[in-house]
């Protein structure tokens, strides 16, 4: 006759225990990937709207470099077209302000580098 239950107490003893590990190692796996999901959870990541290629912007919605001289509005683009915005988008203060007209960081952030910027 098939037996499905253990013989004696050992063997059930042993299956008990086995299951117990196999329970732990479950439960152990289960903590390491909801470690690991929050761990790259807090790391920054690239924004979404990132260039992979960087444009020249010549001009910038709402920031007055019309009626600068050349040298000084060359000089400004390119530190516009440099510096990356305050706002988590990824993208430079021009793409940023040509991108999304709403951001008040990039434009805070042109019109200061437009008044600090040497006549």
């Amino acid at each position: 006759m098939l037996r499905i239950l253990p013989r004696n107490r050992d063997s059930a003893r042993a299956n008990r225990t086995t299951g117990y590990l196999m329970l732990a190692v479950v439960a152990m796996v289960m903590l390491f990937a909801i470690w690991r999901g929050l761990e790259n959870s807090l790391q920054p990541r690239r924004a979404i709207n990132a260039e992979p290629a960087r444009t020249f912007y010549e001009t910038v919605p709402g920031v007055p470099i019309e009626g600068l001289p050349a040298a000084r509005r060359q000089h400004l683009l390119a530190k516009l077209n440099s510096t990356t915005c305050t706002c988590e988008c990824g993208l430079s203060l021009a793409r940023c302000r040509n991108t999304d007209q709403t951001c008040k960081n990039s434009l805070e952030l042109a019109l200061k580098f437009v008044n600090d910027s040497p006549d």
